[in-house]
C-alpha cells in the first residue's frame, strides 16, 4: 500500500447526524451515519446508546472524523452522550466547510452549493446521503486542488498525523522511517522535506482514486456495474 493511500484515504471518516427538533432544547439524534472516503457505510444508526458509542469509538480510533459542520455534529453527539452520562475518548474532528471554502474559494458554503460547484446532484437530506455526498466532494476536490497546498490541506494532514500519534504510533512506515514528531515539525515549518511529503501523500491518494474509478467520465460511469458509491 502506498503512503498517500494509507494516510489520506484510510485515515479519514465522514460523519453526519440528523436530530429531532420537535422538542425544544432536546435535539436528540435520530439519524447518524459514518462512511469511509469511498462512501462505504461503516455505521448507520437511528439513536445513540452505549453499544453505538462503543462502535463510534472503535471506528474513530486513530482516524480524523470529517463533518460538514463539525461544531454542529460534535455538539449534537455530545448532548446525547451527556444525556446518557457516557464519557468517551477524544474524537479528532475536522471541519469540511472550512476546508472546502478554502479549496473552492467560496464563502458561506453549504453542502448543496458544494455539490453544485463540483457538479454532483444534491442528495436527499439524510445522514447517509449527506455522508456519501461529502465523501464524493472530497474525492473530487483532491483532484482539482492546487498543488500549492493551501493551509486547510496542510491542517488536514497534520490532523491525521496527530491522530496517529494519539493512537500510540511513533513512526509511519515511510522509506526514511521518520518519527511522527519530526515529520509533523517539518510540515508545520513548510520545509522542503515537509512539502515533499505533502505531495507524496496526495499523489498516492490520487493514484488509488484513479485505480478505483473515482475520476471516470459520465459515460464510463454509466457502463460500470459496481457499487455507485465507488465512483464520483
Amino acid at each position: 500500500m502506498n503512503y498517500g493511500q494509507s494516510l489520506l484515504l484510510n485515515s479519514i471518516l465522514f460523519l453526519d447526524t440528523e436530530v429531532d427538533n420537535s422538542v425544544i432544547n432536546c435535539n436528540k439524534i435520530t439519524d447518524l451515519c459514518i462512511t469511509d472516503v469511498f462512501g462505504i457505510i461503516k455505521l448507520h444508526e437511528t439513536c445513540i446508546d452505549y453499544d453505538i458509542v462503543g462502535k463510534i469509538e472503535s471506528l474513530a480510533n486513530g482516524k480524523v472524523v470529517i463533518a460538514f459542520d463539525c461544531n454542529q455534529d460534535s455538539t449534537f453527539l455530545q448532548r446525547d452522550l451527556d444525556r446518557l452520562q457516557i464519557f468517551t475518548k477524544k474524537i479528532n474532528w475536522f471541519c469540511a466547510k472550512k476546508f472546502l471554502e478554502s479549496v473552492l474559494e467560496e464563502k458561506n458554503l453549504s453542502l448543496r452549493r458544494a455539490c453544485g460547484i463540483v457538479k454532483l446532484k444534491y442528495p436527499k437530506h439524510t445522514a447517509m446521503s449527506d455522508c456519501v455526498a461529502l465523501a464524493r466532494i472530497f474525492r473530487k476536490v483532491l483532484k482539482v486542488m492546487s498543488d500549492s497546498y493551501n493551509d486547510q490541506y496542510i491542517n488536514l494532514i497534520l490532523a491525521i498525523l496527530q491522530a496517529f500519534q494519539e493512537s500510540g504510533m511513533d513512526n509511519l512506515p515511510l522509506g526514511d522511517n521518520l518519527s511522527l514528531d519530526y515529520l509533523i515539525k517539518e510540515i508545520e515549518g513548510r520545509t522542503t522535506l515537509g512539502m515533499y511529503y505533502l505531495e507524496v501523500f496526495r499523489n498516492g491518494a490520487l493514484d488509488e482514486l484513479t485505480d478505483r474509478g473515482s475520476f471516470s467520465t459520465n459515460v464510463e460511469i454509466l457502463k460500470r456495474t459496481d457499487d455507485i458509491n465507488n465512483v464520483t
